[in-house]
């Protein structure tokens, strides 16, 4: 009886131990991507933003090849909404997945989840204008899995409001996290092309004139169902009550996080500081 107890005693204490390194190991993915969004934030606000404010919107030819065309007002529009309105989607998405933010300030959480949820949309079908009316770089498969993108960011929302509408909390929670990584799938591409670009010491797989190219493919697949798989075995070291799948849950979400603070660094260090100044 005494020999029971003990194991049982110890077998708790994993139990704990385990649990506690899952919340810390998505504790920190979370604020790394946090701080990861804000970083692209404020290369949106620096590039885009204050050439908009400044009339001077000839400057995203730059950096947009089909971007603002003279004479197409709607288009442009669209592309102007699509660009900007993500300053308010990653300044303040991420939030709706901090807990403490959730618990103390429940107002604000409502609040701010229905502006999350309603920029996404828009950005979500403005984005996906820009790709079938507009245009953009890359080939017909990369357009096609990009829409594919979009339409989840339509789907994840509405799942999203519907376990809401339920009370069903800890399905909502969910799919407000699926959602999350599927709306920040155009920030997820640009870190994965970087670290990339770090860990081979160049544009291996990648045609920079035309961006296409199999790592190209494979990254705009990635950008949404990479971060989903990571999610989804995150969701599974939460449930599941062997100690060992939750120690092989925190080193997966680790080895995500290490990976993306180097694309995170690379990209603003290289690609998005740049324009900046």
């Amino acid at each position: 009886m005494v020999m029971q107890t003990s194991l049982a005693a110890f077998s708790d204490d994993e139990r704990l131990w385990s649990d506690k390194l899952l919340n810390g190991t998505g504790a920190l993915w979370l604020t790394t991507a946090l701080i990861g969004q804000w970083l692209f934030v404020s290369y949106i606000i620096g590039f885009y933003g204050l050439s908009f404010v400044g009339g001077n919107l000839s400057q995203w030819a730059d950096v947009l090849p089909k971007g603002i065309i003279e004479g197409e007002s709607f288009g442009n529009s669209m592309i102007i909404i699509h660009i900007l309105l993500p300053i308010l989607v990653m300044s303040l998405g991420g939030l709706q997945l901090v807990p403490a933010i959730r618990n103390r300030f429940r107002t604000f959480h409502r609040v701010n989840g229905r502006v999350y949820l309603i920029t996404a949309v828009i950005t979500s079908i403005t984005g996906i204008y820009m790709i079938l009316v507009r245009g953009t770089v890359g080939d017909t498969i990369q357009h096609l899995i990009t829409t594919f993108n979009g339409l989840l960011i339509l789907l994840f929302a509405y799942f999203t409001i519907d376990m809401a509408m339920r009370r069903n909390i800890e399905e909502h929670r969910k799919w407000a996290m699926r959602l999350f990584v599927v709306v920040s799938g155009v920030w997820t591409f640009r870190v994965m092309l970087m670290f990339w670009f770090t860990a081979n010491g160049g544009p291996v797989g990648v045609d920079l004139e035309t961006f296409t190219g199999p790592a190209i493919k494979i990254m705009t697949v990635g950008q949404f169902l990479l971060p989903l798989l990571i999610l989804e075995c995150y969701f599974a070291g939460q449930q599941s009550t062997n100690h060992l799948n939750k120690v092989l849950a925190s080193v997966i979400v680790l080895l995500t996080t290490l990976c993306m603070s180097v694309g995170i660094f690379a990209a603003f260090a290289g690609m998005w500081l740049p324009r900046m100044t």
